[in-house]
């Protein structure tokens, strides 16, 4: 990677790991910055969010409860205004009523760079056996 790829990449794990900490403090705010409005977010349950449900999510306080989002980023491709991320994330907490403690899952998101900052554009979990 070129000096510019290898900052984008660091930006974007950056960004990455805002998101992950504004989700678990309940940061709405944040959470509409980073997310692009044409966000598609796909579960490990096999359901499906756009950014204004999981900002409704959010806002609710449902995150509340997770302790840690242990992101592990794996690869980094950064290809003109866009970037994929290939992760595994590890989560210790409860999700509202229900414990995530343990949860492994594959991470792939696609990030847009747009007016200036990095938005996450589509994020997809997969849950690890």
């Amino acid at each position: 990677m070129t000096a510019t790829k290898d900052a984008a990449a660091d930006a974007v794990v950056a960004a990455t790991n805002r998101l992950y900490e504004a989700t678990r403090t309940g940061d709405a705010a944040t959470l509409t910055e980073l997310l692009c409005d044409d966000l598609g977010y796909f579960h490990s349950n096999g359901g499906n969010d756009e950014k204004s449900t999981i900002l409704e999510k959010v806002s609710s306080g449902l995150y509340l409860g997770v302790e840690k989002i242990d992101f592990q980023p794996e690869k980094v491709w950064v290809v003109g205004e866009v970037a994929v991320v290939v992760a595994t994330v590890i989560t210790t907490g409860m999700v509202g009523e229900h414990s995530v403690t343990g949860r492994t899952v594959s991470s792939l998101d696609v990030w847009r760079h747009l007016d200036g900052r990095w938005q996450l554009l589509a994020h997809h979990l997969t849950l690890k056996g």
